[in-house]
């Protein structure tokens, strides 16, 4: 609800006016600008907690999704693998870099980290769909069945899993993301 994300960023808000260089709060308050389409504001916080713990994970991972969604792919990619160096048992960033991957027609790279993801994380629905959208890219439409089946099997009625069946079941050709 858009009162909890305002409540949370007056939270965020207060307690960086108490300790300006709170990096935790940098980071959390700069997730609820980027949810609320803020990303200016966002990319102030991420970079103000990258000068301040460049050891930061979460601050790389959640820049690289403002990136990702403005097409600086390039960025993304950069940013993601500096999360993953980092924090190499987060499968997150390994899906976030093998979308900006798959959006630059990667598809190698993509599946290389859509694998890695769910080597971390079996359970991972959006790294089995996005799977399932580089094997279609492929043009291995059985193993896309397969991986959007799955997708389905952890997260029942998941939009983006079950359209990829559709596509396959009517013949229509991947989407291009």
């Amino acid at each position: 609800r858009m009162d909890d994300l305002d409540s949370a960023l007056s939270d965020y808000s207060a307690a960086l006016r108490v300790n300006p260089d709170y990096v935790a709060a940098l980071v959390g308050r700069g997730n609820i600008y980027r949810l609320q389409g803020q990303t200016d504001r966002a990319l102030e916080d991420f970079n103000a907690a990258i000068r301040m713990n460049s050891g930061d994970a979460r601050a790389y991972h959640n820049r690289a999704l403002i990136y990702q969604s403005q097409n600086l792919h390039s960025f993304a990619v950069e940013d993601f693998g500096t999360a993953i160096g980092l924090d190499p048992g987060a499968p997150e960033p390994y899906n976030g870099r093998g979308v900006s991957y798959l959006a630059t027609g990667d598809i190698d790279s993509a599946l290389d980290d859509f694998n890695q993801a769910l080597a971390i994380d079996r359970n991972y629905a959006d790294a089995w769909t996005n799977r399932g959208l580089a094997l279609e890219a492929k043009g291995d439409s059985e193993k896309a069945r397969g991986a959007y089946s799955r997708a389905l099997q952890i997260r029942p009625g998941y939009a983006p899993a079950k359209e990829g069946l559709g596509r396959i079941d009517k013949g229509r050709p991947p989407v291009r993301t």
